[in-house]
């Protein structure tokens, strides 16, 4: 979903079909001018041509236009939006294969475009502005500031670690003028790109929260299995770890994004799709809190969040897998945990209070 600037919110929808099954689409967008959320998320309508629902980006699919093998197309789905003037932007993925390996959360992809709009949806152009099929740009969420846009990016799948790009709002369509975030700096450069936040994410929103004057990131954690936020105070970070939403319980929950008109108070409102029983679109709201215990050295990686049972999933902490094995520690930043090999249960080491000053460097051995 995008504030389209018009005094309406586009909200963009993949596969979609009649209540019966019948005339699918791969995409659509509905619109709503809905101030009021308490009692549900209002659409005034959808885009149209003439009495059906528009398609945006017409899928290969149905047309049967194929380059080439290599580019076979299932389907074209929308993961990002945002309007710069009276100009809407979508960013889509070129979907080659749902599950080339049998696996529902990872798929390929021929590349992802940027299509837009400069009357409000009426018409759509293909901007012919792509990011390869290896790229980590391939599915996005956007973020506007200060004239910049930061564009979030993931793999296809929802195995990828957070990428960052950003680029100015005059030239969205510009590829060589994006800037790639290198862990340190920025560089036009796509391949210096470092992960921004490392976990399992995909179909990702991002949104600033006046209130607590933090940038909120959104997204389904395959190895958590469960729909988590992070927040940091920067659009580069440092992203904190990833904080429990809600559960999937075995109702496939995934792709949340957050309502662009409410993020000044201590709710987050957003959208989430619900793929069982079947397939639909739920309005969220979660309530916001400071953390109680303040300014947190150990949030990295969700420290304080781990199970007191075994770990069944691989934790958000990066290892460097050439000097250890998966169950021997795993470390971010600010935290680390080490296993006890013997039982395969996770163990606390220790804890120790320390006094902090400013501007003083401090070292742990162990």
């Amino acid at each position: 979903m995008w504030d389209a600037g018009n005094g309406t919110v586009m909200c963009a929808f993949g596969d979609n079909f009649d209540y019966g099954g019948g005339n699918w689409k791969s995409n659509a967008i509905a619109l709503s001018s809905d101030r009021d959320l308490t009692d549900g998320l209002y659409y005034s309508g959808m885009l149209m041509d003439g009495n059906a629902v528009k398609e945006i980006v017409v899928s290969r699919a149905k047309t049967g236009q194929y380059p080439d093998g290599s580019e076979y197309e299932v389907t074209c789905i929308p993961t990002g939006g945002i309007a710069v003037g009276t100009r809407q932007y979508l960013n889509y993925m070129s979907i080659h294969d749902w599950t080339p390996t049998g696996d529902n959360d990872y798929w390929s992809v021929n590349y992802s475009e940027i299509v837009y709009s400069d009357n409000y949806g009426t018409a759509w152009t293909r901007s012919g502005v792509k990011w390869n099929a290896d790229s980590n740009f391939t599915q996005v969420a956007y973020l506007k500031e200060n004239g910049l846009i930061y564009m979030y990016g993931t793999h296809s799948g929802r195995y990828g670690n957070v990428y960052l790009a950003r680029v100015s709002e005059t030239k969205l369509l510009d590829k060589s003028a994006y800037e790639y975030w290198t862990g340190g700096g920025w560089e036009r450069n796509e391949q210096a790109a470092e992960p921004v936040a490392r976990g399992t994410a995909s179909e990702m929103t991002v949104a600033y929260n006046s209130r607590y004057k933090r940038y909120m990131m959104m997204y389904l954690s395959v190895n958590q299995r469960a729909v988590v936020y992070r927040d940091a105070p920067s659009p580069e970070g440092d992203w904190s770890g990833e904080k429990i939403i809600m559960y999937e319980d075995g109702n496939a929950l995934y792709a949340p994004y957050i309502h662009p008109w409410f993020n000044e108070d201590d709710e987050l409102w957003f959208v989430i799709s619900h793929a069982v029983p079947t397939w639909n679109v739920f309005l969220m709201r979660a309530d916001l809190n400071w953390d109680q215990a303040g300014i947190n050295l150990l949030a990295e990686g969700g420290f304080e969040e781990h199970p007191t049972q075994a770990l069944s999933y691989k934790t958000m902490w990066h290892v460097n897998a050439a000097a250890l094995t998966s169950r021997d520690a795993h470390s971010g930043k600010i935290a680390c945990r080490f296993s006890n090999t013997n039982s395969g249960q996770w163990q606390d080491v220790c804890t120790q209070t320390v006094s902090l000053q400013q501007n003083a460097d401090y070292s742990i051995e162990c």
